[in-house]
């Protein structure tokens, strides 16, 4: 379950990295660092991460321009993180998030505060109780994300760049496009009686006609000579440009003129649209200490969600 809520944290600002660099695509050289990148993850006991993302579109001849970032402080053993999330919609609106993800000895416990357009919001806190996880099956779990992401990357080794003064390894890295839909059946079998057969069925064609058709992800990793992470990056322009063709294709076999007028929009949105991100990674091992303000401390407990009943077809007559 750490792992878990960890990787939730890190997802942020990069992919969760396979722990067998055997079973990865790419050269000698290429699989020697990404094991080093891989041991140092495991190692590290904290630090700190900045993400940026820039979204860049045109609607109705109007250009917008949508920045977010987060800032990232974790903790390992026990969990501990702390994240700030802003961003700027369109009009000037800002949008901050901030959380804390604690571990106790019986739980973990998120603390959350959102302010959009209420300002000051009061500190919330959900206590997630460790009696309602099975350790041994989340690590079964934990196992087999592994075993498909470990099949479905491939990394390449570009050269060494001088990045602020320190000279870095960057590694470009393809995740095969299946993964998704291989992580996405896996979840659904592991919880088989919350999805019906309608629902696996209807989650299958979403993968084969839209999903599989926006190709491969592809981003870069800067790390030192020893396997140490300072930089991510990725552009989406040729997933875009692929879900452009896709949403062409769809506009031309469509016979609803409404459908074909609501696709000639996006598509014009799409033309123009930029989602970029960049992330860097500081403080390693150097973190400062995660200590919650009396506010903080004083949230306002939400119930824990119940899960909902399982969906079932209605028997055949």
């Amino acid at each position: 379950m750490k792992k878990i809520l960890l990787c939730f944290c890190l997802a942020l600002a990069a992919f969760l990295l396979p722990l067998n660099a055997e079973a990865v695509n790419g050269g000698k050289e290429a699989q020697e660092l990404w094991q080093k990148i891989s041991d140092n993850g495991k190692n590290l006991k904290n630090g700190d991460c900045d993400l940026r993302i820039l979204l860049n579109t045109t609607y109705n001849k109007t250009k917008y321009s949508i920045p977010v970032l987060y800032k990232i402080t974790f903790w390992q053993n026990p969990l501990q993180g702390k994240v700030f999330m802003g961003a700027l919609l369109p009009g000037g609106m800002p949008i901050n998030l901030d959380y804390y993800l604690i571990e106790n000895k019986d739980n973990f416990t998120v603390y959350f505060k959102t302010d959009f357009l209420k300002k000051n919001s009061p500190w919330q806190k959900l206590i997630v109780p460790k009696k309602e996880m099975d350790e041994n099956e989340v690590k079964k779990f934990e196992e087999k994300i592994e075993a498909i992401l470990d099949k479905s990357i491939t990394v390449k080794l570009k050269g060494e760049e001088n990045i602020n003064g320190r000279l870095l390894n960057n590694m470009q890295i393809t995740l095969a496009n299946k993964a998704f839909y291989d992580i996405l059946i896996l979840i659904t079998r592991e919880k088989p009686d919350s999805y019906s057969d309608a629902s696996l069925k209807a989650l299958e064609s979403m993968y084969k006609d839209y999903i599989s058709k926006v190709g491969d992800f592809t981003y870069n990793v800067w790390v030192d000579k020893d396997g140490t992470l300072y930089r991510t990056a990725f552009d989406l322009k040729d997933n875009i440009k692929k879900l452009s063709k896709l949403l062409e294709d769809i506009a031309e076999k469509s016979s609803s003129e409404k459908d074909k007028k609501e696709i000639k929009t996006i598509l014009e949105m799409l033309k123009t649209t930029t989602i970029t991100s960049e992330s860097t990674y500081y403080n390693h091992n150097k973190a400062a200490e995660i200590i919650l303000p009396e506010e903080v401390k004083n949230a306002q407990a939400i119930a824990f969600p119940e899960p909902a009943p399982a969906k079932t077809e209605p028997a055949k007559k």
